[in-house]
């Protein structure tokens, strides 16, 4: 399933995603990173309270840091990382789950928007269309940065995130005109039919396409142009919880192409 360009000046929902101060350092470096939330890949500085963070790990040259107690609260650097060795780096973060309720009309719509056919069809089976929606959301943002010119695999690893994208190829060596795929996982297993968005930005301009997974997870990717790429996706699952009828998970993956 190859990518087609569009170019969207509005979106409904609000996407999550981490951002380096820049994508390439050298040893010696510190890598600064912000949470980011907003609409067509820009964005604000999210405004981070501890308690919503579950973890911050950084994955590099085989090994994996915790950095969960050194993620910094407020609207400022989220994450100050040295770039001690050279090679790719992936830093993850999950969030802690939060509550939102919804009216009816605007839950059916936004499960419409986000193409979220299974909690569609799950409320018209129970008659359950017109009850507000009750849901648990979890963040989870996945950014990819190169230290110096040596690259691994640590960016085309499961790091066992409860929804990941993992890309076909070491980010790192992505180049305009290349046809990369991506696979979606859930629960550490493949994501069919997910509708996954994928945004380029560039002088100040946002491109975006949706793109559904294939049954292996996966959806091709052609990098049409250099810049900042994200690929962010949600999944939905009822939950037992006594606060909430639903789970979704909120994905996001960030990387450059030079």
């Amino acid at each position: 399933m190859t990518l087609l360009l569009i170019f969207r000046m509005d979106l409904a929902a609000q996407e999550f995603w981490m951002m380096p101060d820049k994508f390439v350092y050298v040893p010696g470096d510190t890598i600064r990173i912000r949470f980011s939330v907003g609409e067509n890949f820009a964005g604000e500085t999210w405004n981070l309270r501890s308690e919503r963070i579950r973890s911050v790990l950084l994955h590099a040259n085989s090994a994996v840091s915790d950095l969960t107690s050194q993620a910094r609260a407020g609207n400022k650097d989220h994450l100050l990382i040295p770039a001690v060795k050279e090679g790719t780096y992936q830093i993850t973060m999950e969030g802690n789950n939060a509550f939102v309720e919804l009216p009816a009309e605007r839950f059916n719509e936004y499960l419409k928007e986000n193409a979220l056919d299974n909690v569609i069809a799950l409320r018209k089976k129970t008659n359950n269309t017109d009850e507000p929606g009750r849901e648990m959301y979890r963040r989870i943002a996945q950014v990819m940065v190169q230290v110096g010119e040596n690259t691994n695999n640590a960016s085309v690893r499961s790091t066992g995130l409860p929804l990941e994208i993992v890309p076909g190829k070491n980010t790192s060596t992505i180049r305009k005109g290349d046809m990369v795929q991506f696979k979606i996982l859930f629960n550490g297993k493949p994501d069919f039919g997910a509708r996954a968005f994928v945004w380029n930005r560039k002088d100040g301009k946002t491109f975006m396409q949706p793109i559904y997974s294939q049954q292996d997870g996966t959806v091709d990717v052609r990098i049409f142009n250099d810049g900042d790429w994200m690929i962010s996706v949600v999944r939905m699952v009822p939950t037992s919880g006594e606060k909430a009828d639903w789970q979704s998970f909120w994905g996001s993956l960030v990387f450059h192409v030079e």
